[in-house]
């Protein structure tokens, strides 16, 4: 994802908001917005579409994993679950 973001020349949005998809709290947008000239709404916006691209890349490789597409949402339930114990 963070190519993604070089290549559209967005490195820095990705940098500042990165974290949030890691569990930074969401009452760290205020600081955000002010890094990056944006409102918390749009910061709170921008991090919902990366977790939602996020979540694409992550089913894209899950699937190359299985050898049932049916089994790809359970394969990521799983992964999602285990990363969230962590």
């Amino acid at each position: 994802m963070e190519e993604e973001f070089r290549r559209r020349h967005k490195q820095d949005l990705f940098e500042v908001l990165s974290p949030f998809l890691e569990g930074a709290a969401p009452r760290e947008y205020e600081v955000a917005a002010k890094k990056l000239g944006m409102t918390k709404g749009a910061v709170a916006v921008a991090v919902h579409r990366m977790r939602g691209r996020l979540l694409e890349i992550l089913r894209s490789e899950v699937q190359q994993t299985v050898t049932d597409a049916t089994e790809t949402e359970a394969e990521l339930r799983e992964l999602l679950s285990a990363l969230a114990k962590r």
